[in-house]
């Protein structure tokens, strides 16, 4: 009787915490689709959050379609990748919007473990193209989020 109430006991706080996450963030709809508030919100304010989560909690959450995305390399070993960058435009849009600062590009970056042989990635990137895909969304989202970053054309305060 008291392991059955110890784990009913257990699964309460666990599924108070797992609100209490959840409740954190909030959805597109309640920035008046105000993209940039909604990314600066849910993954700036709130980005302690996520880190320590799996990327596919981000991208579960993420409202804004990926149009393009990038991996980055490990400072320490640049042989392997840990960094994701997904942005809001494709790939050619993205140049012109930061050369130009015609239009509102949003990149949200997060740096993953554990990390990547470079080369295994870019055989995978290359043959799954820049938009991210079902495919990408279950590759990359068994990763660990370690760090969660964001920037934006033109530059905003």
């Amino acid at each position: 009787m008291k392991k059955i109430f110890m784990l009913l006991l257990l699964s309460f706080f666990t599924m108070t915490h797992s609100f209490a996450q959840k409740s954190n963030y909030r959805p597109l709809d309640s920035f008046a689709k105000d993209t940039l508030s909604y990314y600066k919100y849910n993954f700036i304010e709130n980005k302690d959050s996520l880190v320590g989560k799996k990327v596919s909690a981000l991208l579960s959450m993420l409202e804004v379609p990926v149009k393009y995305y990038i991996v980055g390399l490990d400072e320490k070993n640049p042989n392997n990748a840990k960094t994701l960058i997904l942005c809001n435009k494709d790939r050619a849009n993205s140049r012109a919007i930061i050369n130009s600062g015609n239009d509102k590009l949003y990149i949200l970056m997060l740096s993953f473990s554990p990390t990547i042989p470079y080369a295994t990635l870019m055989d995978y990137c290359k043959s799954h193209g820049d938009a991210i895909t079902k495919d990408q969304y279950d590759y990359f989202g068994q990763f660990t989020i370690t760090s969660l970053g964001f920037k934006a054309y033109p530059e905003v305060k």
